[in-house]
């Protein structure tokens, strides 16, 4: 069951919490190539004098060993190792525009590094302008693909990439995530812990969908899962969390929204979970459900107006919380368009024998499986999506991996349209959409089954991906578009609030019997008798406000409940009855109220 690292490929870097070198064996190599005229002694570098002889003092050991540049050619750097007061090394990327323009900020960096200077800064900024190694190096300063999907960067420090590639590559991003224990130990109990259990088969093969979204150009997606408290849904959060190297600390959706921008780029083309949905989210909650599923913040300019680079990244997502998305929304006086509802799909925790789980595995109780799944999920983790990386690369070199993926996802697109009974020709574009983001899951599950990563029988991912799914599906509701949806509570919420004080009766239409002095006024919305509300048209534009007016009358005619007049290309109806005006309304049912 255990898969080992193929030969053709390398793993370059460290984690955080290893050395790369001994203090012995890294002064040995600075004493052999420091630039002239330049020498070691007593630990320190000095500048040696006409006789070759220890002259005054520049800084503690370091060394350049490399130029780096950006895929495009620009951001060059130095990359300097800086031997520490404690005898460990550590790198320092130091960009030229820095060391030209802001001396200070690059000695500053060097410090941060455990750099002590020992004479003049000028002539620490001298020495290392001097040192011009032979080596040049690629820097990715983002985890995930870099450009040709031919290497990945992970977030832990370490670059997958071939041996047989001709050029170094470093990774220069953040290095906040770390693993913990070893890849038998995940698969032996994560892994197998995940069997008869299709939330939590689900939660690891989302987490293993990440690297795909690049290979099948496609974008990431939220998956939320929403129940009662305490039926075990942060524990398939952590389980999938497993996957990756991992932050010291779980996320959550209490990040602002940059904040959580910062999250996903750090989690690019690999999984991030966010705990707890909160009902009562910070304002930009509903534009962040566009942005991270999308790929793309916002656009921001610098101090003197110039516009900055956008942060970008691809991300598998999935989240937990008590309360539907929907009805957060709804809490905040919005309704779930239908471009959120494919970005962020609200999927119900239900169906299982025993609150998130079916199979126990021999635990007396759902209790003490959640227990059990809390205290090893990080014992053994940030294994097996690496490796699932390298194979995905192994299989690209021969240029069949999209292929692969690709007849995969068609496949696995097939089997949820026959699991939900669903007909392609008649299925509408939203389903579409959400079933691809399905589909791709379990392409990642399956596939990483027959790489021998996760141990688990054939069709196992494919047969919890279509069981999660059937969930959302019929949560959703099987003929309603979420647009549709959107305009019928939207309407609906303003109706049960105002119907009785914005709202005339008409009784018989005669003008003289209307009731309601609030419609008199300036709140007036419109008219209403025993079968429909008659809207005013300047109050339907306020109730659909941020929507598409038309759209949102067509999708609650489409609903059965906005009635015509019968004019040619209106929505309209000419109310009679009121004196000389007939004005023009949108005449919805009453029974609206009960929808």
């Amino acid at each position: 069951m255990t898969q080992t690292p193929s030969p053709n490929l390398a793993t370059t870097g460290t984690p955080q919490t290893s050395e790369l070198s001994t203090a012995d064996r890294f002064l040995c190599d600075l004493r052999a190539k420091l630039p002239r005229p330049y020498l070691l002694a007593h630990r320190k570098i000095h500048i040696s004098d006409r006789y070759g002889k220890p002259g005054m003092a520049v800084c503690s050991p370091l060394r350049v060993t490399a130029l780096v540049r950006d895929p495009d050619g620009h951001g060059w750097a130095r990359l300097v190792e800086v031997l520490t007061p404690d005898q460990r090394v550590i790198e320092c990327v130091l960009p030229h525009a820095e060391i030209e323009a802001k001396p200070l900020d690059a000695i500053a960096q060097l410090a941060d590094c455990g750099m002590q200077i020992h004479g003049q800064r000028d002539d620490l900024i001298t020495f290392l302008k001097s040192w011009t190694p032979g080596r040049y190096a690629m820097r990715l300063d983002q985890a995930g693909w870099n450009r040709d999907c031919t290497a990945f960067a992970l977030a832990d420090g370490r670059i997958i990439a071939p041996t047989s590639t001709n050029e170094t590559m470093i990774y220069t991003g953040a290095v906040n995530r770390f693993s913990a224990g070893s890849f038998e130990g995940w698969q032996l109990g994560i892994a197998a812990l995940c069997l008869g259990n299709p939330f939590l088969i689900f939660g690891i093969s989302l987490a293993l969908s990440g690297p795909l979204l690049a290979l099948t150009n496609r974008t990431g997606g939220i998956f939320h899962l929403h129940g009662a408290t305490s039926i075990g849904k942060t524990k398939i959060l952590q389980a999938a969390l497993s996957v990756w190297p991992s932050a010291e600390k779980e996320f959550s959706w209490t990040s602002t929204s940059s904040g959580l921008q910062g999250l996903l780029v750090e989690a690019n083309d690999t999984f991030i979970g966010l705990d707890e949905l909160p009902r009562e989210p910070h304002a930009g909650f509903g534009d962040d459900i566009y942005s991270a599923a999308n790929g793309a913040g916002k656009n921001r300019a610098t101090v003197t107006g110039k516009a900055q680079a956008r942060q970008q990244w691809r991300a598998s997502i999935l989240s937990t919380g008590e309360t539907p998305v929907r009805k957060v929304l709804r809490d905040q006086g919005h309704s779930l368009r239908g471009g959120q509802g494919v970005r962020m799909i609200d999927i119900p925790v239900t169906g299982m024998t025993h609150g998130a789980f079916d199979d126990l595995h021999g635990f007396l109780s759902s209790k003490d499986f959640a227990r059990e799944l809390e205290c090893i999920a990080p014992r053994d983790s940030g294994h097996a999506g690496p490796i699932f990386v390298r194979n995905l690369i192994v299989a690209d070199r021969t240029g069949t991996i999209r292929t692969i993926a690709e007849n995969l996802h068609r496949t696995e697109i097939a089997k949820l349209m026959r699991r939900l009974d669903l007909d392609a020709g008649t299925v509408g574009n939203e389903i579409l959409r959400v079933l691809d983001r399905f589909a791709l899951i379990a392409t990642a599950g399956e596939f990483a089954r027959k790489l021998q990563i996760t141990g688990w029988p054939s069709g196992a991912a494919s047969d919890a991906v279509a069981r999660v799914a059937a969930a959302w599906y019929e949560y959703r509701g099987a003929d309603t578009s979420t647009d549709q949806t959107a305009a019928v509570e939207i309407t609906r919420d303003y109706l049960q609030r105002f119907g009785d004080s914005r709202f005339a009766i008409l009784r018989n239409g005669d003008q003289n019997n209307l009731e309601a002095p609030a419609a008199r006024s300036h709140e007036a919305a419109g008219y209403r008798d025993e079968d429909y509300f008659y809207i005013l048209k300047p109050s339907f534009d306020e109730i659909h406000r941020g929507y598409d007016i038309r759209r949102a009358g067509e999708h609650l005619q489409a609903a059965g409940y906005l009635e015509p007049g019968g004019e040619r290309n209106s929505l309209q109806y000419r109310l009679p009855g009121l004196g000389k005006q007939r004005p023009r309304v949108y005449r919805i049912r009453t029974d609206i109220l009960g929808a």
